[in-house]
């Protein structure tokens, strides 16, 4: 198993995904998360937030009886380097070669089946 497969199964679930979004202005507590997330009872919120810490995307701080979590963004990094960079180039290749400019257009009805006249 990737180390980094427990990142993308946490990423899997659009709950999970608000959370990180929320956390992305700062660190918030337990309570404040399950504001965020309407209609979910706090003890699924703390389950979703466990996962999200297994995955190393968060990271708990107790201050007294108070649960802040912070996010941890270097997964989020690790995956953008070791998955999206490189797919930036027009033709996806990252290297700025468009393979693609010798491609028809999808948009365009192939030649000889334009509108009738």
């Amino acid at each position: 198993m990737n180390e980094l497969d427990p990142v993308w199964r946490a990423l899997g679930d659009p709950t999970r995904r608000r959370m990180l979004q929320t956390l992305r202005s700062g660190a918030r507590t337990t309570g404040e998360l399950c504001e965020a997330v309407p209609g979910m009872s706090r003890h699924g919120v703390i389950k979703h937030l466990k996962l999200l810490q297994a995955a190393g995307l968060v990271r708990v701080e107790h201050r007294g009886r108070v649960r802040l979590n912070h996010l941890v963004p270097e997964p989020l990094n690790r995956i953008r380097e070791e998955w999206l960079v490189g797919f930036d180039g027009p033709g996806g290749h990252g290297d700025g070669d468009d393979r693609s400019r010798d491609l028809p257009d999808p948009r365009r009805p192939p030649e000889g089946e334009g509108e009738p006249q």
